[in-house]
Order: structure tokens, then sequence, then C-alpha cells
């Protein structure tokens, strides 16, 4: 009898061990699958937030093209416009000494009128050229934004399922928990 009553303790002794050690496995395995996810977790967000601030580096370099391309164009067209009065300062010196008086009033005259008309003529295309800067930035503008928005929301959304579906830390079960509601 004491040994049935031996055995049996050793029988509940192990099976005590055993049920032990399952759970002693189960709870290790549980922390190591909690402690991946929140590592898992901090890879992303430190990549997503590497490729906003990529993206916003991108959007600056961009601007600054566009910026530097914009003084190019108008350095160019100032430079063009130097060379002209240039010429036509040499042209009128040659003109002024093969004419009489009157007749440099005259070339005076109509080159002043020439002038006035080339300098409304270069402000409206130098107005034009902004107004179609301007109207290009605001268009690429809107058009980054709207991207921008669409991504955000698009993460939104999917953390918002992921905390719908299958939160794994209690911030995602508060937030399926308002979800819910």
């Amino acid at each position: 009898l004491l040994d049935h009553v031996d055995r049996e303790k050793r029988i509940i002794k192990q099976r005590q061990e055993a049920w032990r050690d399952r759970t002693l496995i189960w709870a290790v395995r549980r922390v190591q699958t909690v402690y991946r996810a929140r590592i898992a977790k901090k890879k992303l967000a430190q990549q997503r937030a590497q490729q906003l601030a990529a993206a916003m580096a991108a959007h600056e370099m961009r601007q600054l093209e566009k910026e530097n391309i914009r003084k190019r164009r108008i350095y160019e067209h100032m430079l063009v416009e130097w060379y002209d009065q240039r010429r036509q300062q040499l042209l009128q010196a040659t003109l002024y000494d093969d004419f009489t008086n009157a007749q440099k009033a005259k070339i005076v005259s109509r080159r002043r009128a020439e002038e006035t008309e080339k300098r409304k003529r270069k402000k409206e295309r130098e107005q034009h050229l902004k107004e179609i800067l301007e109207q290009r930035r605001i268009e690429e503008w809107i058009t980054e934004w709207e991207q921008f928005k669409k991504d955000r929301i698009a993460a939104l959304e999917q953390k918002l399922r992921h905390c719908y579906d299958k939160p794994e830390i209690p911030e995602e079960e508060a937030i399926q928990r308002k979800l819910i509601a």
C-alpha cells in the first residue's frame, strides 16, 4: 500500500513538474513574442521617420533646384539685356557721328520710344514669367500635398485596421475599444 502511495505521489509530482515546465515555456514564449513585436514596432517607427526625413530633404532639394533655375534664367535674361544695351550704345555712337543734329533728335526720340516699349515688354515678360513660375510652384505643391495626405491617410487606416483586428499592446487595445464604441 505504501509503495502504491509513493508511486502515486511520484506520478503527481511528475505531472506537477511537467505542468510547471509547460507553463514556464509558455510564459517565456509569450514574453519573447511581446518583446519581438515591440522591437519590430520600434524598427518600423524608425523606418517611417527616416522615410519622412528623406522625403522632406528631397522636397527641399527640389525647391532649391527650382529656385536656382529661376535665378539663372533671370541672370541670363539680364545678361542678354545688358549686351543688347551695349550693342545699342555702340550703334548709337556710330550713328550720332554720321547724322546732323536734327536727324539725331529724331533718332533719339525714336530710340526712347523703342526703349520705353522694350522696357514695357520686358516688364510684361518678367511679370508673365513670374506668374507662370508661381502657378507651377503652387500646382506642384498642391500635388505633393495631396500625395502626402493620401499616404498619411493610408498609413492611419492601416494602423487603425491593425488596432481593430489584432491589437498587441495596451495602447492598441484602447484604440480598438474606441473604434468598436
